[in-house]
């Protein structure tokens, strides 16, 4: 056996350079550990997008919670302004005037109004980012969802024409 190795060595003596010359390039500096560095590099890329998108999720669940906590109170001190907006004078009653309690209602729910409308947008603002990362369809709440109260009803009296 190796009377055969010595007779090979012999007869392909360029084979030796050959040989060492792709060791070195897949086991060297060269494309064995490139190919392997750009595999870990692609890895590392993924799981940092996947924090990303983890950190854009738990912030939007945490908006819409705000969202959620915020609407009972601004729905009540909209109802609080417009009780409040009755009982100003007008050409038919002759109302009381504003006293400083009605003031910090309706600053209160401006701010509360104001707060709604930067949640809202700041929702809509990261769900765009994330659809930009992952490509899903975008969650985006329309500012006409900011709840209203229903208007005064007034009658109706509709005539028929013969």
């Amino acid at each position: 056996m190796i009377n055969k190795l010595k007779e090979l060595t012999k007869k392909y003596s360029w084979a030796g350079a050959l040989l060492g010359f792709a060791l070195g390039f897949f086991f060297g500096p060269g494309l064995l550990w490139n190919l392997l560095d750009f595999h870990l590099k692609r890895h590392s890329a993924t799981i940092e997008q996947l924090k990303i998108e983890k950190e854009f999720y738990d912030r939007i669940q945490e908006i819409q919670s705000e969202i959620s906590a915020l609407i009972p109170s601004y729905i009540s001190l909209q109802e609080d302004c417009d009780s409040i907006n009755e009982q100003y004078p007008t050409a038919d009653h002759p109302g009381r005037l504003p006293t400083q309690a009605d003031n910090d209602i309706k600053v209160k729910f401006i701010s509360a109004k104001e707060k709604l409308q930067s949640l809202i947008a700041e929702h809509n603002r990261l769900e765009l980012m994330l659809h930009d990362l992952t490509g899903e369809k975008p969650q985006i709440i329309d500012e006409s969802v900011i709840p209203t109260p229903p208007s005064k009803l007034q009658s109706i009296t509709i005539t028929h024409s013969p």
